[in-house]
């Protein structure tokens, strides 16, 4: 059953313009009866807009811009926009709240800072929106991991070159329409102990299927693009197409316990099929995995791309509900799942290391409580934070040993194929 999630509204604001243009956004948000709640919940708390107010729109600029230069993945120059508030500066630099947002194919990061119109000033909050740099050069990335590796840095790679700048590290949010959703979702699979929250529009959540939708489409140029970046098609490189697709991360999405808001549309005619293969299909399968995750799934009749354009009053209320910035969890959930490919990774603290990964095969672990599950092509090497430094006895796929913690942390290996350990406290 779709969720139906809209909450009050955060500020009570005095101009009518203001005003008529939350009611317009959440009106928009809503899309078709059936798919969201009314306007009224948003706006209920808003006071009447007094008629001695002048109508006249706000004054220019309502909030403040910085073009931010920095390194991409593969060494190439690019710039990232940032949005600030209106009046922020070194000498009142406290940490803001920071949405990254990745732009959509064919967009550029000044356009897509557009969405926002004087929204950080009035709530408080900045806004990264990264370019993008694919495998072939192009900015048509499909999450490419360097994009995803840039992306998921921002808030770092921005304070490093902005230095009065300052981003609250408890409150980063990936949001993104798109090619910009598909990559926030990627993003956040990638690194789920780093963002509060998440918000993904019209994108495509299964590339294989995006690839196919295509031709059948009539989107022949993008498919030979598409073609160009995976270096060929799904049947000849099924793992590149996984490799950047949410629907190989749902384990993860489900389970890492982090808020996720879902927009897709009926009458999109660029992603198609959405309901089918694309993100309708995702939300599915991410509450047949976990029926009780944070998901917020929103159905419109938008065109595509209309839904954050026209909505962003409505997105600033998912992200901070009852005028509360959400917060990022601390430690990992009592039940969560990673998949990867790397040789190395640090999620919640724990120590992922597989030596013989080559990149192109997968390893995927599991937590449910004390019990760890591991498949693996290769040797791998699991360390956890630990408090106790008494020898701990561990049952590695039925036989016990004894492992004794170093340096606060708890350390397991395991042979390739599949294994399970469950530690004996």
């Amino acid at each position: 059953m779709r969720s139906r999630q809209h909450g009050r509204g955060i500020l009570g604001v005095l101009a009518i313009v203001v005003f008529a243009a939350l009611l317009g956004a959440a009106s928009l948000w809503g899309g078709p009866a059936s798919a969201a709640a009314s306007a009224g919940n948003l706006l209920a708390a808003l006071p009447s807009p007094s008629p001695s107010v002048s109508p006249s729109p706000p004054p220019t600029p309502v909030v403040q811009t910085i073009a931010v230069p920095y390194t991409a993945w593969n060494g190439a120059s690019l710039t990232a926009t940032l949005v600030l508030p209106l009046g922020y500066s070194a000498e009142n630099a406290t940490a803001l709240p920071c949405i990254v947002q990745p732009h959509g194919r064919g967009s550029r990061p000044q356009y897509a800072a557009t969405v926002w119109g004087d929204l950080p000033t009035r709530y408080g909050f900045a806004v990264i929106c990264p370019d993008a740099a694919a495998r072939d050069g192009s900015a048509n990335s499909w999450a490419f991991p360097g994009q995803i590796d840039d992306i998921v840095a921002m808030p770092d790679t921005v304070e490093a070159a902005v230095p009065w700048v300052r981003f609250d590290r408890r409150r980063l949010y990936l949001v993104g329409s798109s090619m910009g959703g598909q990559e926030s979702l990627v993003g956040l699979a990638r690194a789920p102990d780093r963002f509060a929250a998440v918000a993904a529009y019209d994108g495509a959540a299964d590339l294989a299927a995006r690839y196919k939708d295509m031709g059948a489409a009539g989107q022949s140029k993008d498919q030979a693009k598409l073609r160009r970046e995976l270096q060929g098609v799904p049947a000849r490189r099924p793992f590149e197409y996984g490799q950047r697709s949410p629907s190989s991360f749902c384990q993860t999405l489900a389970t890492c316990g982090v808020p996720l808001c879902v927009v897709w549309s009926t009458e999109d005619q660029v992603v198609t099929r959405s309901a089918v293969t694309q993100f309708g299909r995702l939300c599915r399968r991410l509450r047949a995995l976990a029926p009780a995750m944070p998901l917020t799934e929103v159905v419109t009749a938008l065109p595509h791309g209309r839904a954050l354009r026209d909505g962003p009053m409505a997105l600033v209320d998912f992200l901070a509900p009852g005028g509360v910035w959400r917060t990022r969890q601390e430690k990992a959930p009592e039940t969560w799942a990673y998949a990867g490919w790397q040789q190395s990774v640090d999620v919640w603290g724990w120590r992922l290391a597989v030596p013989g990964a080559t990149g192109t095969r997968w390893w995927r672990v599991g937590v449910a409580g004390d019990t760890i599950t591991v498949s693996t092509p290769s040797y791998l090497r699991l360390s956890l934070p630990w408090s106790d430094d008494a020898a701990v006895r561990v049952v590695v796929n039925g036989r016990t040993r004894r492992v004794l913690p170093r340096d606060g942390r708890l350390t397991l290996a395991f042979l390739a194929g599949d294994g399970v350990a469950v530690i004996r406290r």
